[in-house]
This record gives structure tokens, C-alpha cells and sequence, in this order.
């Protein structure tokens, strides 16, 4: 290998590395818009906190997918659609967000638990939880802003 190649190599080597060390600061920082003001602890912690108040809940069960760029687009729009149709709702609506990929066994294990308690076998999952504490409705896969929509119009105007 000449000279001149084995510095390009090297050059590109050292490219890549730097790339792979930054890139993780960069993903974070995209989104970081997209997340909550204030978020208790725990996904338990966030969601009794939530049952507390009077106001229709919306706990939603997702994936943050910076961690695996081929399902990225899809869950980064879906959070995106989630919380802006959520936000139109202002003070009458209380977002809970579940992520699911997390590593902490602790954190899996809790979140293992509150799924089981709601039923929830899939990700993304939405439940709209009125102002009694019940299920009224779970919205499974891909987000339909006009129907979710309607849902809390319906509940946030009966309650």
C-alpha cells in the first residue's frame, strides 16, 4: 500500500471515529424540544402523579429510537404528532410518556408492570384515560391525529 493511500486510510479512520464519539451528543440534542418541561422520576411515579389530578389522561407507550436509526423516522414523527395534538388540549389533558427502551432493569421491570395493568401488548400504544380513571379508548400502531382528537374533544368536553 503507497504512502499516499495508507494517510488517506488513516484520515478516513480518524473521521469515522470522531463521527461515532460526537454523534450521540447530536442525536440527543435534536429532540430535545419534544420533551416534557418537568417529568417525575419513575414512568410509575409520572403516571400516579397524573391519576391525581382531574384531567383526562393520555399515557402513551412508545419508543425513543435514537438508539436504532431504521425505526427513527417513524417514532420520531409519531412523538412529534403525539404532542402536538396533545398540547392543542392545553390544561385539560395530562401526557404521560412511557418509553419502552430503556436499560435499566429497575425501570423495564416497572414498566413491564403498568403494561400489564393496562393491557398494552404493543408499541406505540395510546390509552385516553378519562377524568374517572378509566380506559375509554386504546389507539394501537400508527397515530391518527383526527380520531385522537375527537376522543378528548369527547371526553374532556363530557367530564
Amino acid at each position: 500500500m503507497s504512502k499516499r493511500l495508507r494517510i488517506g486510510f488513516l484520515i478516513l479512520v480518524i473521521a469515522a471515529v470522531a463521527v461515532l464519539m460526537v454523534w450521540p451528543y447530536l442525536a440527543k440534542g435534536k429532540d430535545s424540544e419534544d420533551e416534557p418541561v418537568s417529568t417525575p422520576e419513575t414512568p410509575r411515579a409520572a403516571l400516579d402523579q397524573a391519576l391525581t389530578g382531574d384531567r383526562v389522561v393520555i399515557l402513551v407507550f412508545s419508543y425513543d429510537s435514537q438508539c436504532c436509526p431504521s425505526t427513527e423516522p417513524f417514532f420520531s414523527a409519531y412523538k412529534k404528532s403525539v404532542y402536538e395534538s396533545a398540547g392543542a388540549f392545553g390544561e385539560d389533558v395530562q401526557l404521560v410518556w412511557v418509553n419502552t427502551g430503556v436499560e435499566s432493569p429497575e425501570e423495564q421491570q416497572e414498566i413491564q408492570e403498568i403494561a400489564r395493568e393496562y393491557e398494552v401488548t404493543y408499541i406505540p400504544t395510546l390509552l385516553v384515560i378519562d377524568k374517572n380513571k378509566q380506559v375509554v379508548e386504546s389507539l394501537v400502531g400508527p397515530f391518527d391525529a383526527a380520531l385522537f382528537e375527537e376522543i378528548v374533544r369527547r371526553e374532556v368536553g363530557t367530564n
